[in-house]
């Protein structure tokens, strides 16, 4: 750790991002499957400000949807 974290708070303890947070990684969606209607899609462009949308009729695992409270990170290529 960086000394950046040196001076926490006592009651604070030095743990890793993993222990902390789910992440989860979500899919590619092939071209015929982003539709013009149906459940938003949010993709990287949507988290950088594009609001660009698509949308799918997929039905997926719980855990590809977002829910309110939820955070979301956009990861660059070759950075994960």
């Amino acid at each position: 750790m960086t000394s950046i974290v040196r001076n926490l708070p006592k009651a604070w303890i030095k743990t890793t991002l993993g222990h902390c947070v789910r992440l989860i990684n979500d899919r590619a969606y092939l071209r015929h499957e982003l539709l013009t209607a149906g459940t938003p899609i949010t993709r990287i462009q949507n988290l950088n400000g594009g609001n660009n949308w698509f949308y799918s009729d997929l039905v997926l695992p719980d855990e590809k949807y977002c829910d309110a409270g939820d955070l979301l990170f956009a990861v660059g290529e070759g950075q994960t």
